[in-house]
């Protein structure tokens, strides 16, 4: 087949293929968490969690500044940084990254190399010299970037032209190419083995690098699901709904904190909770026995 006619043709298929294909995918999900209407099966997950303890980090400096699009994240070197009011600060030495707040400035996630990378209305960029560095277009100014393994970072958000959702692997030097398109708001991601964990349309979606994607929970009545974190030596995954945070741990969900959420950030010395409401940084120990 021509080429110049393969492209356009493909292009058009993939969305009429995907939705139906999607569709099975929610009902397959709610089977999965409800178990077509039967209990959900009696697991050891109740015995792998020990009490949790929840401390607070540090606290924002200025009312109203976490509503600025609160995000966090954490490097290769140990450090961990949260975005707030218009700034990124690394929370070990209590430095700006910024030398003036950006209110434009709405996500960013640091790279193995120690670059934090930046999205700056419609614009992927890089922080440098005290300020944001504007380089490629993106196609959205509601795009987000997220760090998902040490060496992977994706970027994704709305299509405007098509009315979906997209997701794109971002490579050296800000050029960044499209995984798939999904019908329904991506609310977040996280990285997971040989692949990376998405919350869209009331469920979970697990995907794998050039194979498929698979439903992991759906549940439409909850709140809308805002931030994902996955314990990959535990197989744990961490859900911010919008009054409580959840683990999905062998096969069974279970509420963790009641009354506290927030942006997630797993590292290796705990869980951290960049808390819109309660305008800090929590840190939470003591999660499994």
């Amino acid at each position: 087949m021509d080429e110049r006619i393969r492209k356009p043709l493909v292009a058009l298929l993939i969305p009429i293929l995907l939705i139906p294909a999607v569709v099975i995918l929610f009902i397959a999900g709610k089977v999965m968490l409800t178990g077509g209407g039967e209990a959900v099966p009696e697991s050891k997950a109740l015995e792998s969690l020990a009490v949790p303890a929840v401390a607070s980090v540090v606290r924002s400096q200025a009312p109203g500044a976490v509503a600025g699009n609160p995000s966090m994240g954490s490097d290769s070197y140990g450090g961990l940084f949260i975005g707030w009011g218009g700034n990124i600060v690394e929370v070990r030495s209590n430095r700006s990254l910024l030398d003036e707040p950006d209110p434009a400035l709405s996500s960013f996630a640091p790279t193995a190399e120690g670059l934090v990378l930046t999205v700056r209305k419609d614009r992927l960029g890089y922080v440098a010299n005290g300020a944001v560095q504007d380089r490629v277009t993106l196609p959205s100014d509601k795009m987000r970037v997220e760090r998902i393994a040490s060496d992977k970072v994706l970027l994704f958000g709305p299509v405007v032209s098509t009315k979906t959702w997209a997701v794109y692997m971002v490579a050296k030097g800000g050029a960044y190419s499209k995984l798939f398109t999904f019908p329904g708001e991506i609310g977040a991601v996280a990285g997971a083995d040989d692949g990376f964990f998405f919350a869209a349309s009331g469920g979970i979606y697990r995907a794998e690098f050039g194979k498929r994607v698979v439903p992991v929970l759906y549940f439409p009545s909850r709140p809308g699901i805002r931030s994902l974190a996955y314990d990959s030596g535990r197989r744990a995954l961490f859900l911010s709904l919008g009054d409580a945070v959840y683990v999905l741990l062998e096969g069974r969900l279970v509420r963790l904190l009641d009354k506290v959420s927030g942006t997630l950030c797993l590292r290796h010395d705990g869980l951290f909770i960049l808390s819109e409401a309660r305008q800090e940084l929590l840190k939470v120990d003591n999660i499994f026995n």
